[in-house]
């Protein structure tokens, strides 16, 4: 069933189309799927670009935080001719990454961190490769998630570059979509891109974590508040992930898609 549902949507099957089965079934793919999958493996988001009308024939996909190539290869299949820009700066994670990708010429995998600034910077990797991250693992997160990420100690100095100066660089024109799953620090990689997000994305798919950084921190109100500030409207929360806390049921993490308000006028 998996396959079947994941294959319709990155084909470019329009919704409107398909029988309210499909979209029964990719929910419930949804809710049991395992716990803290990265943001690359979820499906219930990617039924929504297609109902938001993210066009299959868009030109160029940014993935910040690539992990293994699983959002790379999903984006391939959906988009006709898209260059996907898929960024990794763990060595041993990179390596996946490229096996992954090896023959696909319109996959460019990069061993980098895109961050705020240019330089060098250490990352913590963990015991689970898709919550290596800049930050230390927070009380938190652990509490939220059952201690399943183990730090293990080792930490490795990667390369770290702001989208704006790849953007230029590379001489990118145009991004139709920029999704972003960094473990914590996606506010610092949208503020290395403000002169792309402002000229040349159109829409935004990005991981929100309430337990990352800790509660303590608003990472969605600063998140939303950039990218309103920037021309962008929050279009579709999806992928939510609760914990609890006594008798409370608390939000963890959550998807979230900005299109640029002018695509929706």
């Amino acid at each position: 069933m998996a396959g079947g549902i994941a294959g319709k949507i990155m084909r470019g099957v329009s919704l409107a189309a398909e029988s309210p089965r499909l979209i029964s079934d990719a929910m419930r793919m949804n809710r049991v799927r395992k716990k803290n999958l990265p943001l690359s493996l979820k499906i219930k988001p990617l039924l929504a670009f297609a109902k938001l009308g993210i066009p299959p024939e868009a030109k160029v996909v940014f993935d910040v935080g690539a992990n293994a190539g699983q959002f790379a290869l999903l984006a391939d299949k959906y988009f006709y001719s898209a260059d996907i820009y898929s960024f990794e700066p763990v060595a041993s994670t990179f390596s996946q990454l490229e096996n992954s990708v090896a023959g696909k010429q319109n996959i460019k995998p990069y061993r980098l961190g895109l961050f705020s600034r240019n330089g060098h910077a250490e990352i913590n990797v963990t015991s689970y490769s898709p919550a290596n991250s800049m930050l230390n693992v927070h009380p938190d997160y652990d509490k939220a998630y059952g201690n399943v990420v183990q730090e293990t100690g080792k930490k490795e100095t990667i390369e770290i570059r702001t989208i704006d100066s790849f953007v230029e660089e590379n001489k990118i024109g145009k991004i139709d979509l920029l999704k972003i799953d960094v473990e914590g620090v996606e506010a610092d990689v949208l503020l290395g891109a403000k002169q792309t997000l402002k000229e040349r994305v159109d829409r935004v798919y990005i991981e929100i974590s309430f337990v990352r950084r800790g509660r303590k921190e608003n990472a969605f109100l600063e998140i939303y508040s950039m990218l309103d500030g920037l021309d962008f409207a929050l279009c579709t929360i999806s992928g939510a992930e609760y914990s609890s806390d006594g008798n409370a049921r608390l939000l963890s993490q959550f998807d979230a898609l900005f299109v640029k308000k002018s695509l929706l006028q």
